[in-house]
């Protein structure tokens, strides 16, 4: 019978007593293997097993085409014979080519002349896009120019109509200032300040008048009527419209007014 003081096996002790070992490899025998692996990987992309075969073959051709011609080449050594020297000129004279023609290497499976091919229809279309390239260029750099000649041109047509009306309302007041019923044309008065007529045969007769000023008034453009309006405000009446004021005389208005147009008045 075993002794009383005899441990229990069945007890919690023998369990906490157990060391806590986890499967697998222990901890410097892994990393020491992940190191040679590191190495092997090193080592196997230093030697270039692991590059494409193109890439090695593309290597060793070009390390071959480096060296020199050897001397024990039979073509080198006949060139001695005729009293070639390495590192000089062929010809009588050591004028002609130094280095050898270069060898030009054909690793694609299409047929010759077609790289070349290519290679000339691919600069072909290059050319056709540089030259759309630059026409699309032109054609923005035109179109901003026309955009900024019609945006200039409604704008000054806009200050040409403001500054005819406006000259239109100043010759009806300053012509009605000095008693005139009537305008010197029908078009230098506003319409809506014409003269009205009650008789049936005076308004016939005006209106056979209007038909003709308006003929004329058609043929004239806004800057004409613009043009001619100054200068009749400025002649009879010593007014100018952007300045804003009637003058005392003629010497008045030529050493005080800038000028009869607008330009010269900085609008």
């Amino acid at each position: 019978m075993a002794s009383s003081e005899e441990d229990d096996y069945m007890a919690d002790i023998f369990v906490i007593k157990a060391e806590k070992i986890r499967p697998g490899l222990d901890k410097p025998t892994r990393l020491k293997r992940e190191l040679d692996l590191a190495k092997k990987r090193e080592l196997t992309n230093i030697t270039g097993k692991t590059k494409p075969v193109v890439q090695r073959e593309h290597e060793h051709r070009q390390s071959g085409l480096q060296q020199a011609i050897p001397v024990e080449n039979k073509g080198f050594a006949m060139l001695q014979k005729m009293g070639y020297k390495a590192g000089t000129g062929l010809g009588k004279l050591a004028s002609g080519r130094v280095e050898p023609i270069p060898v030009q290497f054909k690793t694609g499976r299409s047929g010759l002349g077609r790289d070349a091919d290519q290679k000339r229809k691919k600069e072909m279309v290059e050319q056709y896009r540089e030259v759309i390239h630059m026409k699309k260029v032109k054609w923005a750099e035109e179109n901003r120019e026309n955009y900024r000649e019609r945006m200039s041109g409604k704008y000054q047509d806009k200050v040409t109509t403001r500054d005819l009306h406006k000259s239109r309302k100043a010759c009806a007041h300053l012509d009605s200032n000095i008693g005139m019923e009537d305008p010197e044309n029908s078009w230098y008065w506003p319409d809506y300040m014409l003269p009205k007529t009650d008789d049936g045969a005076e308004e016939e007769e005006t209106e056979v008048d209007s038909d003709d000023d308006e003929d004329v008034e058609d043929q004239i453009s806004e800057q004409e009527k613009l043009t001619q309006l100054t200068f009749y405000l400025r002649s009879i009446h010593r007014y100018c419209i952007w300045c804003g004021t009637s003058f005392n005389d003629a010497d008045d208005l030529l050493s005080n007014c800038p000028g009869d147009t607008a330009d010269a008045h900085g609008e």
